[in-house]
Order: C-alpha cells, then sequence, then structure tokens
C-alpha cells in the first residue's frame, strides 16, 4: 500500500485470506492524524526497562514481523521484550517451531490467556474457531517453557453461568501448575 502498488496488496491480502479465512483483517497502524503520532513510536528513553508487545488483537498474527521486530529491540535497545498473546499462534503456523523462534529472536517473557481449565469451558468462553485450540494453546504453553521463556498465564475470573462457574484459587494454580507454570507465575 504505501508504494501504491494496489494490484500486490491484493495478492498478499488474498493470500492471507487463504491462511485466516474470515478471521483476516488488516491494520494500518500510521495514524498521521493523532498529533505527535510518529514521535511517539519511535521514542524509547534510555531509562526504559522492557518494551511489551501487547494491543488491539492478536500481536502473533504477524508472527515474522514480529520476530523482526523483537531481533531489532534486542539489538538496537537491549531491552526486556515481552508479548501478551491468546496463544493461538501455533494454529495459524503448524509446525514451525514457534516458542523456539521467538526464543532466538530474542524474546524474554510471555504472557498468554489461558483463560479456562479445559476445551468445552475454553470454547464457551473464547468461541474460537480453530479446531483444538485449547490442546494447541497448553501445548505451545509447555513449547515455551521448555524454550526457557518466562511463561505467565492468566484466567478469566467472576463468570458464573450455566456451562462455566469460577472455580477455586487453588484449582487455577493446580492446572497451570500440571502445565509446568510456577505459583507466582499464575
Amino acid at each position: 500500500l504505501k508504494t501504491h502498488d494496489f494490484a500486490k496488496a491484493e495478492e498478499v491480502i488474498n493470500d492471507h485470506k487463504k491462511i485466516f479465512g474470515e478471521d483476516y483483517y488488516l491494520e494500518i497502524s500510521h495514524h498521521p492524524e493523532i498529533p505527535g503520532h510518529e514521535e511517539l513510536q519511535k521514542e524509547i528513553k534510555p531509562t526504559d526497562e522492557e518494551i511489551a508487545i501487547i494491543g488491539l488483537g492478536e500481536p502473533l498474527i504477524y508472527f515474522h514481523k514480529i520476530l523482526e521486530l523483537i531481533r531489532a529491540i534486542k539489538e538496537r535497545y537491549n531491552l526486556k521484550v515481552r508479548i501478551d498473546t491468546n496463544g493461538l499462534v501455533e494454529c495459524l503456523y503448524p509446525n514451525q517451531n514457534v516458542a523456539k523462534k521467538l526464543k532466538e529472536a530474542g524474546l524474554d517473557e510471555i504472557r498468554i490467556s489461558l483463560n479456562a481449565l479445559n476445551e468445552s469451558e475454553y470454547q464457551e468462553l473464547c468461541r474460537s474457531t480453530y479446531p483444538y485450540a485449547f490442546r494447541s494453546l497448553c501445548n505451545f504453553i509447555m513449547s515455551c517453557l521448555k524454550e526457557n521463556l518466562l511463561v505467565k498465564v492468566s484466567f478469566i475470573l467472576s463468570f458464573n453461568d450455566y456451562k462455566v462457574k469460577t472455580r477455586k484459587k487453588q484449582d487455577y494454580l493446580s492446572f497451570a501448575s500440571s502445565l509446568g507454570i510456577k505459583k507466582e507465575n499464575v
């Protein structure tokens, strides 16, 4: 789009639609209508300790760009880099050793929204369109731990309806522990 090659842009969009289906969306992050936007994007202060890659959507949809970004941050600033994610990246990029590539790029910490204790509750809460999303999510958590990434998980609490009930704190801690997550990282 930047080069005004709209035919190429349409080709790339169609390729992404084949991969992501109806889950595909295009976000243009350049916002010249916001005063000082470009300066804020460029501003990293010497006192900064961490860059958190989070946002209005799932950052790991752009997995290969995120790898480039992590490498650039590490090379240029040597700051701690963290990603907050829904953890379904292996549904998007199967068989790509995602956790290993994140670690090799320099990722220090990953915070994953685990949300539930089992597949049926996860599906009820998150309504994933990916088959075996919860299993993939749990496998991704264990892969990240295997790569010695600092992994923190979160759950949805205070949720009560006829299909999903909030559990005792110990239930969440026990499940996280069964995946290899330390108590302090829940």
